[in-house]
């Protein structure tokens, strides 16, 4: 989990199907220093382990990810440049139980990530 460890969320509200949440990265943590030592970048696969534990905290329980439809990543997510970010989530329930998610994440309203995908 990167909950508490790369990043903690500062709010998280939810209306109907629809989530806004506001994080703090943690410039701390060891996986910067990987990717990348002299110029910390957020790698994609935990833009995309942020949106799934949003999406956890929203329908309060545990989720897989079985699709990744559409995966975009606009721009790069620095923590010294952008140490709070927004992320938006949409949630579309289907009749089989699976999740439906649009999600992107921001910052300062400019659009970094893009996300559509399924949850189990």
């Amino acid at each position: 989990m990167l909950i508490d460890h790369f990043f903690t969320i500062i709010s998280l509200n939810r209306k109907g199907d629809r989530g806004m949440a506001r994080l703090q990265l943690n410039r701390q943590s060891p996986i910067y220093s990987g990717h990348f030592p002299s110029m910390p970048v957020v790698p994609g696969v935990c833009s995309v382990r942020i949106i799934h534990e949003l999406t956890e905290r929203m329908v309060s329980k545990k989720l897989m990810m079985i699709r990744g439809d559409n995966i975009k990543f606009l721009g790069l997510i620095n923590p010294d440049e952008a140490p709070e970010i927004e992320v938006e989530i949409t949630l579309i329930l289907l009749d089989d139980g699976d999740i439906n998610v649009s999600s992107v994440i921001k910052d300062d309203g400019k659009i970094l990530v893009k996300f559509t995908g399924c949850f189990r």
